[in-house]
Protein backbone atom coordinates (compact mmCIF):
# COMPACT_ATOMS: atom_id res chain seq x y z
CA UNK A 1 0.00 0.00 0.00
CA UNK A 2 2.81 2.47 0.10
CA UNK A 3 3.02 2.48 3.91
CA UNK A 4 5.43 2.08 6.57
CA UNK A 5 5.13 -1.18 8.63
CA UNK A 6 3.56 -1.23 11.84
CA UNK A 7 5.31 -0.86 14.47
CA UNK A 8 5.80 -4.11 16.41
CA UNK A 9 2.78 -5.59 18.07
CA UNK A 10 0.60 -4.08 15.68
CA UNK A 11 -1.18 -5.08 12.47
CA UNK A 12 -2.43 -3.35 9.40
CA UNK A 13 -6.60 -3.56 8.52
CA UNK A 14 -7.66 -2.20 5.73
CA UNK A 15 -11.38 -0.84 5.47
CA UNK A 16 -12.75 0.07 1.69
CA UNK A 17 -15.58 1.56 1.14
CA UNK A 18 -17.91 1.13 -1.89
CA UNK A 19 -20.91 3.33 -2.88
CA UNK A 20 -24.28 1.75 -3.49
CA UNK A 21 -25.74 2.59 -6.68
CA UNK A 22 -29.73 2.87 -6.39
CA UNK A 23 -29.93 2.52 -10.20
CA UNK A 24 -28.45 -0.59 -10.41
CA UNK A 25 -29.48 -2.06 -6.87
CA UNK A 26 -25.93 -2.77 -6.16
CA UNK A 27 -22.63 -1.28 -4.72
CA UNK A 28 -20.04 -0.63 -6.79
CA UNK A 29 -17.31 -2.92 -7.48
CA UNK A 30 -14.20 -0.63 -7.26
CA UNK A 31 -13.83 1.05 -3.99
CA UNK A 32 -14.18 5.35 -4.04
CA UNK A 33 -12.00 5.28 -0.92
CA UNK A 34 -10.73 3.02 1.70
CA UNK A 35 -8.70 3.45 5.31
CA UNK A 36 -5.46 1.97 6.48
CA UNK A 37 -5.36 1.86 10.11
CA UNK A 38 -3.12 -0.54 12.61
CA UNK A 39 -4.67 -2.19 15.52
CA UNK A 40 -3.05 -4.74 18.35
CA UNK A 41 -2.03 -8.05 17.06
CA UNK A 42 -3.61 -9.61 19.99
CA UNK A 43 -7.32 -8.77 18.76
CA UNK A 44 -6.17 -11.44 15.87
CA UNK A 45 -5.52 -14.24 18.46
CA UNK A 46 -9.14 -13.65 20.20
CA UNK A 47 -10.80 -14.70 16.46
CA UNK A 48 -13.44 -15.85 16.31
CA UNK A 49 -14.72 -14.45 19.82
CA UNK A 50 -13.95 -11.23 18.64
CA UNK A 51 -13.16 -9.41 15.78
CA UNK A 52 -9.86 -7.99 15.01
CA UNK A 53 -11.50 -4.88 14.06
CA UNK A 54 -13.00 -3.65 17.37
CA UNK A 55 -16.20 -1.42 18.21
CA UNK A 56 -16.96 -0.25 14.63
CA UNK A 57 -19.45 2.18 13.83
CA UNK A 58 -21.17 3.53 10.16
CA UNK A 59 -23.05 6.49 10.77
CA UNK A 60 -23.65 9.81 9.11
CA UNK A 61 -21.56 12.04 12.22
CA UNK A 62 -21.45 15.55 10.82
CA UNK A 63 -24.62 15.54 8.85
CA UNK A 64 -23.56 15.53 5.51
CA UNK A 65 -25.71 13.11 4.64
CA UNK A 66 -22.76 10.46 4.12
CA UNK A 67 -21.46 7.29 5.97
CA UNK A 68 -18.66 8.01 8.34
CA UNK A 69 -16.42 5.59 10.09
CA UNK A 70 -15.37 5.03 13.48
CA UNK A 71 -13.61 2.32 15.56
CA UNK A 72 -11.62 1.77 18.37
CA UNK A 73 -7.54 1.63 17.50
CA UNK A 74 -6.41 0.54 20.76
CA UNK A 75 -7.42 -0.56 23.69
CA UNK A 76 -8.21 2.64 24.78
CA UNK A 77 -8.06 4.73 22.00
CA UNK A 78 -11.17 5.45 19.47
CA UNK A 79 -11.04 7.39 16.37
CA UNK A 80 -13.31 9.08 13.53
CA UNK A 81 -13.17 8.84 9.99
CA UNK A 82 -15.46 11.32 8.18
CA UNK A 83 -16.27 10.95 4.14
CA UNK A 84 -15.86 13.77 2.25
CA UNK A 85 -15.92 14.58 -1.58
CA UNK A 86 -12.43 12.55 -2.15
CA UNK A 87 -13.33 9.82 0.25
CA UNK A 88 -11.94 9.32 3.39
CA UNK A 89 -8.51 11.08 4.58
CA UNK A 90 -5.41 9.16 5.32
CA UNK A 91 -5.51 9.71 8.44
CA UNK A 92 -8.99 9.91 11.34
CA UNK A 93 -10.41 13.26 11.41
CA UNK A 94 -10.54 12.96 15.29
CA UNK A 95 -8.80 10.04 17.69
CA UNK A 96 -9.19 10.18 21.41
CA UNK A 97 -7.05 8.39 24.40
CA UNK A 98 -9.08 7.29 27.38
CA UNK A 99 -7.53 7.11 31.13
CA UNK A 100 -8.95 3.28 30.67
CA UNK A 101 -9.93 0.57 27.97
CA UNK A 102 -12.80 0.13 26.43
CA UNK A 103 -15.38 -2.39 26.55
CA UNK A 104 -17.53 -1.28 24.09
CA UNK A 105 -19.58 1.30 22.37
CA UNK A 106 -23.06 2.55 21.48
CA UNK A 107 -24.61 5.21 19.39
CA UNK A 108 -27.66 6.91 19.05
CA UNK A 109 -29.45 9.81 16.66
CA UNK A 110 -30.79 12.85 18.96
CA UNK A 111 -29.62 15.66 17.10
CA UNK A 112 -26.39 14.53 15.77
CA UNK A 113 -25.31 11.39 16.16
CA UNK A 114 -23.92 11.05 19.90
CA UNK A 115 -20.90 7.79 20.85
CA UNK A 116 -21.33 6.35 24.38
CA UNK A 117 -18.08 4.11 25.38
CA UNK A 118 -17.89 2.17 27.99
CA UNK A 119 -15.51 1.67 30.61
CA UNK A 120 -14.88 0.12 33.59
CA UNK A 121 -15.37 2.90 35.73
CA UNK A 122 -16.79 5.51 33.04
CA UNK A 123 -18.92 5.92 30.42
CA UNK A 124 -17.75 8.71 27.77
CA UNK A 125 -20.33 10.54 25.42
CA UNK A 126 -18.78 12.11 22.27
CA UNK A 127 -20.96 13.97 19.72
CA UNK A 128 -17.83 13.82 16.66
CA UNK A 129 -18.39 15.49 13.88
CA UNK A 130 -17.32 18.61 11.77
Amino acid sequence: HGREAPALGLEEVRVTAHLFKPERRRFASVPVSHIDLDVPTAWFMAIPDEPPLRMAVFDDFDGDGRTDFACATGPATFAVWLFGGEGFPAGPNWERTFPEPLLGVEFKRVGGTILALRGENAVYLLKPGR
